[in-house]
């Protein structure tokens, strides 16, 4: 019996042993978890962690795309309403130009083919931007509306300062027909003993306004005539911005000529009126100077 006992309390203390040897290998399990997979799953681990960067770089890599897209479509409208602008003012000049009464069919056709050509070549460069497909070539394409077209800096105030000269030569000629007929009232008061002396003053200076007035005009458009797009060359660009503005300042000196014109014819009325001479022809003078 003694025996069977021992046998049983060598049995007990055996699976006592077997068990307490069992309970750390469990605990481990237990306690690593995943861990446990990285010692066991390493490969399985690092494959799935490379999934992960692969996903997560190829979402990065989709917002990048599509922001990229984003800002290439927005560029590529921006483009199109400058492009639009720039056409739009370039045919209401075109307009502008065969309404001209005294610049030569050769100036209006010059004119005319110089903005014609310019709306080609937008609309070629609309095409090409509409076309492009990377950020770096949108911008250099964007970059050359205002760099290689200089439709506001050139092209448009080369025709207004034409637009400008003719509207100034038309009024010459209106103020150098008034001036012939002050010029026989004059000489009508002159053969009745009437002191035109002051007139004929104010009648020399008249013409001579007129004529500087012609001749500011011509020059500003001959200033301009010749000139052509810089593409980006700053000494070209500033040769252009120098002749423009002084066409411009020699537009300013025709107009000043004109109101010192008018005012001449208008001293000249008041004195044919306070001489007394024909009511009619002076009272026809006089609307034609307000004119």
């Amino acid at each position: 019996m003694k025996n069977t006992m021992n046998t049983k309390t060598t049995a007990i203390v055996a699976g006592l042993l077997a068990l307490s040897t069992a309970l750390p290998a469990f605990a481990l399990d237990v306690g690593l978890g995943a861990s446990a997979n990285t010692d066991t799953e390493g490969g399985k681990v690092r494959a799935d962690a490379g999934a992960s960067m692969r996903a997560g770089s190829t979402t990065k890599g989709t917002r990048i795309t599509a922001a990229l897209a984003a800002r290439i479509e927005k560029g590529k409208s921006r483009a199109q309403d400058e492009i639009a602008r720039r056409v739009t003012a370039l045919n209401g000049l075109g307009d502008k130009v065969q309404a001209m009464a005294r610049v030569s069919a050769d100036m209006k056709a010059s004119i005319a083919t110089t903005i014609q050509t310019q709306v080609s070549a937008l609309q070629t460069l609309q095409a090409k931007i509409d076309a492009d497909t990377d950020i770096d070539s949108l911008k250099t394409d964007i970059k050359s509306i205002t760099d290689s077209y200089r439709i506001f800096m050139l092209v448009l105030p080369q025709g207004r300062i034409t637009a400008a000269a003719d509207s100034i030569q038309i009024t010459a000629s209106t103020l150098t027909t008034l001036a012939g007929k002050l010029q026989a009232r004059i000489s009508d008061a002159q053969t009745k003993g009437k002191d035109v002396a002051a007139m004929n003053a104010s009648l020399t200076s008249m013409n001579a306004k007129i004529a500087d007035a012609n001749i500011q005009a011509a020059a500003a458009v001959a200033a301009t005539a010749s000139l052509k797009p810089d593409n980006g060359d700053k000494a070209i660009m500033d040769t252009n911005k120098t002749a423009i503005k002084s066409a411009q300042a020699k537009l300013k000196t025709a107009h000043a000529d004109l109101s010192a014109a008018r005012k001449d014819a208008g001293d000249i009325v008041k004195t044919l009126k306070g001489l007394h001479t024909d009511a009619e022809a002076t009272a026809t003078t006089s609307a034609s100077v307000t004119q």
